[in-house]
């Protein structure tokens, strides 16, 4: 098997259907395969997994997950994969139908351990938030932290192999945890291990997440905290301590003229970590 797709999904009976019949679309000429893990969900959600399970075009396996948190379904989801390459989308997303191909071209690289992808709003009325517009490659060195909004949940893949390497996603992180940014995490991990990545244009995705202003700043409050605890992570870690610490530096000048106000809660976000961490110790 080339590629597993997955999607994790909870209560989002309309928006699944529509993101699964893009991905139905897809054309690829290598093995892939569907993934979809509910997450526990209390609408029509396991109805419509089992009537596009009926109508899927290739392999298709569906999963509940009972433990809450984006990152748990996740894992559920690499546990089961056969895909060399594994690839995540959201349930709220439209994939483009070259987006495969597009990801197994960068994937040739055999050192490409994690890529993210380009995202771009499917309605032009949402605020423009939890997107990826840039159209250059970035590269992200072995050994180096990664910026937040290069990797994003909504677009990218990881290769199985170091996927299992690394143990997964941290339940700490993601969506209906204590902290958001899963995918930032694990692809920082990934490149410390000597994992090669990077954000390539060519794969992408419509992010269809429906937010105004009001929710997206909401939104944004929540992934300053989770990228402070992020940096606390790797502070803890006596390996990454001074890469983390010089990157979190450089990243925090500019944000004192771009976005003052998130560092105060990336701060409380690595206090929060710490602490959550001792507990869990």
């Amino acid at each position: 098997m080339d590629i597993s797709v997955v999607i994790c999904t909870k209560n989002r009976a309309a928006a699944l259907r529509r993101c699964l019949a893009a991905i139905f679309e897809i054309e690829f000429k290598g093995e892939w395969e569907i993934i979809v893990v509910d997450n526990y969900s209390t609408d029509e959600t396991p109805q419509v997994i089992g009537t596009m399970q009926c109508l899927s075009p290739v392999p298709f396996q569906a999963i509940v997950e009972l433990c809450p948190g984006n990152s748990s379904g996740r894992n559920a989801a690499i546990n089961i994969a056969q895909g060399e390459i594994v690839f995540f989308t959201d349930d709220d997303c439209i994939v483009e139908r070259s987006v495969l191909d597009e990801m197994q071209k960068v994937f040739e690289n055999r050192s490409m351990g994690y890529v993210g992808g380009r995202i771009l709003l499917f309605n032009p009325q949402d605020y423009p938030i939890s997107i990826m517009e840039e159209r250059k490659t970035i590269q992200i060195p072995q050994g180096s932290m990664v910026y937040p909004g290069l990797i994003q949940g909504s677009n990218m893949a990881f290769r199985r192999k170091a996927l299992i390497e690394l143990g997964g996603f941290d339940p700490m992180f993601g969506a209906g945890a204590a902290f958001a940014g899963e995918e930032l995490e694990l692809a920082t991990r990934a490149s410390m291990r000597g994992w090669l990545g990077g954000y390539f244009p060519g794969p992408t995705v419509y992010h269809d997440h429906g937010r105004d202003r009001a929710k997206a700043k909401k939104s944004e409050q929540k992934y300053d905290f989770g990228i402070g605890a992020y940096y606390g992570k790797f502070l803890l870690d006596t390996s990454t301590r001074r890469v983390c610490a010089l990157t979190w530096c450089r990243r925090g000048l500019r944000q004192l003229f771009r976005h003052p106000s998130g560092l105060p809660r990336q701060f409380a976000g690595a206090i929060s970590y710490v602490r959550l961490r001792g507990g869990h110790a």
